[in-house]
């Protein structure tokens, strides 16, 4: 009676979204003056949103929820998802626009920037059965405020962090845009068995495309390290009227001190592509008072 199991299928199509890019540029790429192969030569090109785009988001949601019996409460919620979108995952000029060509939007259709598969997250809160009216109990009054009044309480998630591309600097295909917008080629297998900070990805799987050409390489195609993570806490409360308590808080954020690497240099010119410069994860405990 005290516990529920949900499962559900969540599904929704976004239209008409903005999608932000550099307009005008060459119909397509080529030598010499990109002008010359403009839709509107006498227009430089310019960042600018259409409302164009557009995405799909499917997903299984399940959870399990246990009240509060015995003094313990859990809730586990999992969500397996895809989230698909073209070019961009947000408004106007943020959020993971990444346009290549503005003429061939499907080949910048992809996973979105935001998207997560897999994430789980869990929290048990457990009321330690001693003090008054509890099965461990000295039935005196004064030493059950004592020894009573304890609270437990454990928070986990595991996920996946979110996808990122592979980029090269410059206008290789010469078609007049001012932005970094060009994806290389795939040429091997980006994934290794063993990732570490020198070396997340393999970097030879990836090169420049010829010139004049667009590369073949997807957009969000990778993943930095998942996240993984458990924050806990105890408190203990003490009742000083029935509208009234004093609680004192002991809480750890990162408890297990987990090193979670940050997205690699994702940049192909870069001389430390691949490399992961960053983490995070560290343990942080802090102590409260809560009236």
């Amino acid at each position: 009676k005290s516990t529920i199991v949900e499962v559900d299928y969540v599904g929704s199509g976004g239209r008409r979204l903005d999608l932000g890019a550099a307009r005008n540029t060459a119909v397509v790429p080529g030598p010499g003056d990109p002008t010359a192969r403009m839709r509107f030569p006498y227009m430089k090109p310019t960042y600018f949103a259409k409302s164009i785009g557009r995405s799909n988001y499917n997903a299984l949601q399940a959870s399990y929820r246990r009240r509060f019996s015995a003094g313990l409460s859990a809730v586990v919620n999992y969500t397996w998802s895809k989230s698909i979108d073209i070019a961009c995952s947000g408004f106007f000029g943020t959020e993971g626009c990444q346009v290549q060509n503005e003429y061939g939007l499907n080949s910048s259709r992809s996973v979105s920037t935001f998207n997560v598969p897999h994430n789980l997250v869990a929290s048990v809160t457990y009321e330690l059965p001693i003090g008054k009216n509890k099965p461990v109990s000295t039935h005196n009054k004064v030493a059950d405020y004592i020894i009573g009044g304890w609270q437990v309480n454990a928070l986990v998630q595991m996920r996946n962090n979110l996808p990122y591309t592979i980029t090269i600097p410059g206008d290789l295909a010469n078609v007049g845009n001012p932005n970094t917008y060009m994806r290389p080629n795939v040429v091997g297998d980006p994934s290794i068995s063993n990732p570490n900070v020198t070396r997340w990805f393999n970097t030879a799987a990836f090169a420049l495309p010829a010139s004049y050409t667009y590369g073949n390489a997807g957009r969000n195609i990778l993943r930095p390290d998942w996240l993984r993570r458990m924050d806990a806490s105890m408190f203990r409360s003490f009742p000083i009227t029935e509208r009234m308590r004093f609680e004192l808080r002991a809480e750890a954020y990162g408890i297990t001190n987990t090193t979670i690497f940050n997205t690699p240099v994702s940049n192909l010119a870069a001389f430390n592509f691949g490399q992961v410069t960053g983490s995070s994860g560290e343990r942080s405990m802090q102590i409260g008072a809560k009236f």
